[in-house]
C-alpha cells in the first residue's frame, strides 16, 4: 500500500442507463468500443494512467494537474467532432470531473477521500462540460486553461464545502459572478437560505401595487364615463332640489339613474378585481418564468426556484401563481403555513414544488 498526490479524472456518458435499455447487446458492445477507441488514445497521449472501467465510465489519474484538465478539454473536443455529423441518438457526449489529492494505491486500485470529492463532482457536472475543484484550480497552469468558479457546494458524504470551477468553452467569457451557492443530497439541489416569510409578504405588497396601478390605467376609460355620469346626476339632483341621494323618492326618473349608476359602479368594482386578478397571475407567471423573480422580489433580493435548485419553467410558473389563490382562500391559512415549514414553503410552494430563497 502507498499513497500518493495525483490528479484523478472520472468520465462518463450521458444518458447511459436509458440508451442501452433500448438496444441490443450488441449495439451497446459498439458503442463502448466506439467510445474507448475515441477517449483512450487522448488519455494515454497526455500521460493519463486508466485505472478502471465501469460500463461507461472512466476512472483515470494524471501526475499533472494541468495534463489532467487539458486532456478533458481535448476529450470534449474530440466528441464533438465525432458527433458533428450523427443524429442526436448517435451521438456518445460525456460529462468529466477533475479532483486533485492525496490517494492510497493499493493492487492498481486508488482510494481516499479526493477520490471521493472527483465521483461527487461527477454526479453534478453536466454533459459536455468539463468541472474540477479548488484544489486542481490552485495547482494547475492557469493560463493554459480558461476557467469559470460556480461556487461552493456541499457534497453528500464530505464533510466540508468544496469550491467548484468549469473549463470556459472557446469564445465564452466568465460569469459577472459565481452562481449562487447549492447543497446537493443524493444528486439533488436544494436552496441553502430560504427567505423570511415577512420579506415575502412585502414583495407581494410591492408587486400588488404595481398591478392596481395597471388596473387603473386599464379601466381609466370606464371610471371617466361613470365620474361624468356622477356629475351630471349631482347637478340634476340639485336642480330638482334634492340635498342627497336617499332623498329621491323611488319612481322619480333620477331614482332610476342613481340606480343605474351603483350599477355600473358595482359592475367596474367587479370587472376591476377579475382584471387585477388576471393581471397579476400572467405578470408573475412570464416575470418568474423569464427572471426567476418580480420587480418586488428583485427590489426585496429575493427569487423563486424550483425545490431542487432549478428554474421553475412556464408550466410550474403558472401553476404557482394560480395556486396562490388556494394559499389565500382559506384565512389565509396556505401561507401562515410557511411560518412553521422548515423551508418557508406555502401550500402553493409545496404543491408547485417552488422555494422562494434569497438571491
Amino acid at each position: 500500500m502507498d499513497t500518493k498526490n495525483l490528479t484523478i479524472v472520472f468520465t462518463d456518458m450521458k444518458g447511459f442507463t436509458p440508451r442501452t435499455s433500448g438496444q441490443s447487446r450488441s449495439a451497446t458492445m459498439d458503442m463502448l468500443r466506439r467510445h474507448r477507441e475515441l477517449l483512450l488514445p487522448v488519455i494515454e497521449n497526455r500521460g493519463g494512467k486508466l485505472i478502471k472501467t465501469i460500463g461507461d465510465a472512466f476512472l483515470v489519474t494524471f501526475e499533472s494537474p494541468t495534463d489532467a484538465v487539458l486532456t478533458g478539454m481535448e476529450l470534449q473536443e474530440t466528441l464533438r467532432t465525432h458527433n458533428a455529423t450523427l443524429a442526436e441518438p448517435d451521438r456518445i457526449e460525456i460529462r468529466v470531473a477533475i479532483n486533485t489529492g492525496e490517494v492510497t494505491l493499493e493492487e492498481g486500485d486508488i482510494y481516499g477521500e479526493a477520490v471521493n470529492i472527483a465521483a461527487r463532482i461527477e454526479g453534478i457536472a453536466e454533459a459536455n462540460e468539463i468541472y474540477f475543484t479548488e484544489a486542481t484550480y490552485l495547482a494547475m497552469n492557469k493560463s493554459e486553461v480558461p476557467s469559470a468558479e460556480i461556487g461552493y457546494r456541499v457534497l453528500k458524504g464530505i464533510p466540508h464545502k468544496i469550491k467548484v470551477y468549469r473549463v470556459l468553452r472557446e469564445g465564452e467569457s466568465p460569469p459577472a459572478a459565481p452562481a449562487p451557492e447549492i447543497v446537493f443530497d443524493s444528486g439533488v439541489a436544494l436552496s441553502p437560505r430560504p427567505a423570511s416569510v415577512w420579506r415575502r409578504a412585502a414583495a407581494f405588497g410591492l408587486d400588488a401595487v404595481l398591478v392596481f396601478l395597471a388596473v387603473l390605467v386599464l379601466t381609466l376609460g370606464a371610471r371617466s364615463k361613470i365620474h361624468k355620469g356622477q356629475t351630471e346626476f349631482r347637478r340634476a339632483m340639485a336642480a330638482e332640489g334634492f340635498k342627497a341621494p336617499g332623498d329621491i323618492p323611488a319612481g322619480h326618473p333620477l331614482d332610476a339613474e342613481r340606480q343605474s349608476l351603483n350599477r355600473r359602479r358595482g359592475k367596474l368594482k367587479k370587472a376591476g378585481g377579475v382584471l387585477w386578478q388576471a393581471i397579476f397571475i400572467l405578470y408573475s407567471t412570464l416575470l418568474l418564468w423569464k427572471k426567476g423573480a418580480t420587480p418586488g422580489k428583485r427590489l426585496l433580493k429575493l427569487r423563486v426556484v424550483g425545490s431542487d435548485g432549478t428554474p421553475l419553467g412556464f408550466k410550474r410558473a403558472f401553476l404557482r401563481c394560480v395556486l396562490y389563490y388556494l394559499s389565500a382562500a382559506p384565512l389565509f391559512l396556505g401561507f401562515l403555513w410557511a411560518f412553521w415549514d422548515a423551508r418557508r414553503m406555502a401550500w402553493h410552494d409545496k404543491i408547485s414544488d417552488s422555494v422562494v430563497v434569497s438571491a
